[in-house]
């Protein structure tokens, strides 16, 4: 039976609530136990299929982890369930449909290293504050010449308004 018991501390029951996660970067943060509950799912097919398929990559048309876990990775600030996230994109070696596990990591692990760099030990999702949070995140590749670019938002320092849009290209 379908149960909405995990959806219920998220306090996102409108559009508003769905807009303020848009235009604060902060409120990403009620979503800790949606967050954790999916590492938790994507770890049981993760380990499965490395089980069952070894250390082979795999292809399928279908969108299936690659996705979810990159959105944590993203979206969620808490230092530990955002690495889980990185570590079972690595350790899955997937490509589905557009998304690439190896990419998705690499970009993954960039956008962890842009928001945490300069506050030291990160050990809370409060450690973090709104203006070093990035936004409006676009991966792109070129998996043939291994580049990609990650365009964002971001003000340089807590000073800054506005959130200027930011190119890093990186290599996989």
């Amino acid at each position: 039976m379908y149960t909405r018991s995990w959806i219920e501390p998220l306090n996102v029951k409108s559009r508003k609530g769905w807009l303020d996660c848009c235009n604060n970067q902060m409120a990403w943060d009620h979503f800790l136990p949606l967050f954790d509950r999916i590492i938790s799912l994507a770890s049981i097919i993760v380990d499965s299929s490395c089980t069952y398929h070894g250390s082979n990559s795999r292809f399928c048309l279908d969108s299936n982890i690659v996705a979810p876990l990159y959105a944590v990775a993203h979206r969620c600030r808490d230092p530990l369930i955002r690495r889980k996230a990185v570590s079972l994109l690595r350790k899955s070696h997937r490509q589905e449909g557009i998304w690439d596990s190896m990419i998705a990591t690499k970009a993954a692990e960039i956008v962890i290293a842009i928001e945490e760099e300069g506050f030291g030990n990160v050990t809370s999702c409060a450690d973090i504050p709104d203006w070093a949070r990035i936004c409006d995140v676009k991966v792109n590749f070129d998996t043939e010449g291994r580049v990609g670019t990650l365009n964002f938002s971001r003000p340089k320092n807590g000073m800054e308004n506005g959130r200027p849009t930011t190119v890093e290209t990186f290599t996989w």
